[in-house]
């Protein structure tokens, strides 16, 4: 014998289910209630974030350095730097040297204005990365020493080649047939030459102004040995460095890759790639002491360290070009069409 509700759920088999739970006791939800929409919100907000990084500036100045092959263009150009300096370090001693070593003042500021750029690299002991002895000892003028200036001044250009190549890359620009070869040669090798002025250039008016600084001070009657003399010697010694990454950097953008930006811009961007530049300078003596002072790399740790360093400066050197470049196109570095790739337009 059945009970009403037996026939009636005979009769209607989806009736029960359809009303909810057929004994009263049981208190379950529906099964759309059972989960939480808390994380799906959590994971919707958390790729809506990242999707919203990708577009930002510090972002696809990154992804452009990537997109480029920043790492091994920036490899590229340190290797060539390692050659291009000794290469110019040997070429300018050999033409000045002479000049040089009645004018000890001169040569001790020229010495610490390298060291600058690339620290430790000349000292007075052997056992330094460069003899600065052997560097006065260098002579040009011989049929040898007029064949050799030349190739090396052939593979000091070659850096400037690269470099600028390496940078109009990272601003989508043409690269192979945009100019004259004869002429892209001619203004590397006039930069090249450009910038080792520049350097001696620096380092007259740096004794200059030592001069002029101490003249002052013992016009005042204040004391060498003060910490406020000090401080600011210190500083105005930074500051003078930190001005001279920043020309060196426009120089590079404007005149050796010939890049086309707002000034404003291109300042503004050069100024914090030489902050960047100044931050490695300060512990380029650290790095390089360290890998030298390392048993393992001892035999080869004088090239070891020029190409640890001279790679962070390349990597620096093209990472600001990405910095700049990504603020001129808003296209460059975006992240390629796929399931995460964001629709909006960039934020700077």
């Amino acid at each position: 014998m059945t009970t009403p509700r037996e026939r009636r759920a005979r009769a209607d088999p989806g009736a029960s289910s359809a009303s909810g739970p057929s004994d009263p006791l049981d208190a379950r939800p529906p099964h759309d209630q059972e989960s939480s929409p808390r994380p799906r919100a959590w994971v919707q907000r958390g790729i809506h974030v990242f999707e919203r990084a990708r577009l930002t500036r510090v972002w696809r100045a990154v992804s452009r350095f990537t997109q480029v092959g920043g790492g091994v263009l920036s490899a590229g150009m340190s290797y060539q730097a390692l050659f291009a300096v000794f290469a110019g370090l040997w070429l300018g001693f050999s033409a000045i040297g002479i000049w040089l070593r009645d004018r000890t003042e001169l040569l001790d500021s020229l010495v610490d204005q390298i060291n600058m750029f690339v620290p430790g690299l000349i000292g007075r002991e052997q056992n330094s990365l460069v003899s600065l002895q052997d560097l006065l000892g260098a002579s040009a003028v011989s049929v040898g020493g007029i064949i050799a200036s030349i190739s090396l001044a052939f593979v000091a250009v070659l850096w400037f080649t690269g470099t600028r190549r390496a940078i109009r890359i990272t601003f989508d620009l043409e690269v192979k047939e945009y100019r004259n070869w004869f002429l892209l040669k001619l203004r590397d090798l006039v930069l090249a030459l450009g910038f080792s002025l520049a350097i001696v250039i620096s380092s007259a008016l740096t004794l200059v102004s030592t001069n002029v600084f101490d003249t002052v001070l013992d016009w005042l009657g204040w004391g060498h040995d003060s910490w406020i003399v000090g401080g600011l010697g210190t500083v105005a010694r930074y500051a003078a460095m930190y001005a001279f990454d920043v020309i060196v950097l426009m120089a590079m953008f404007r005149y050796l890759a010939e890049v086309r930006v707002p000034r404003t811009h291109l300042l503004a961007g050069c100024a914090l790639g030489a902050g960047a530049t100044f931050l490695l300078k300060i512990a380029g003596a650290a790095l390089l002491s360290n890998v030298t002072s390392n048993p393992l790399l001892a035999p080869f740790a004088v090239v070891i360290g020029l190409l640890l360093w001279f790679n962070f400066i390349c990597r620096t050197l093209l990472l600001t070009a990405s910095w700049i470049a990504t603020g001129e196109d808003d296209q460059l570095g975006l992240p390629e069409a796929g399931p995460l790739a964001p629709t909006p337009g960039p934020v700077a």
